[in-house]
């Protein structure tokens, strides 16, 4: 994955971080189609893993809605391996023996949770 595709796609996670507060392994582990309208309000289905409910619906903002959708067609045009072809943020460090595809496994390797940078605090 190109470094800019990277910066793009860790800006819509932390949007979404921001915006919906859900948990980050909510976040990380979104599938591609996780954006659902309902009576004009988009919804954020995501898996709510530490309580074992699937498939939740939260109500999300137009804007974050928008920058989720934008995200997933870009996310379409990278293509990429099988495997990561159903997560909204697919891993850009996949191995043969690596887990599901998603980048959640890639946030614990050392030196990857550091996304901020020299200016991290301000």
């Amino acid at each position: 994955m190109a470094a800019a595709d990277l910066q793009a796609m860790q800006q819509v996670i932390y949007g979404l971080l921001r915006d919906t507060g859900r948990r980050p392994g909510e976040i990380v582990s979104l599938k591609v189609g996780c954006v659902e309208v309902i009576d004009g309000q988009p919804n954020l289905v995501y898996d709510n893993h530490k309580a074992g409910r699937m498939r939740r619906r939260l109500p999300i903002t137009g804007e974050t809605a928008e920058d989720v959708l934008a995200w997933e067609r870009h996310r379409a045009e990278l293509g990429g391996p099988p495997v990561t072809q159903r997560w909204l943020f697919p891993t850009p460090l996949l191995r043969a023996r690596q887990s599901l595809g998603h980048i959640t496994p890639s946030l614990r390797r050392p030196g990857v949770r550091d996304l901020g940078g020299e200016d991290r605090d301000h």
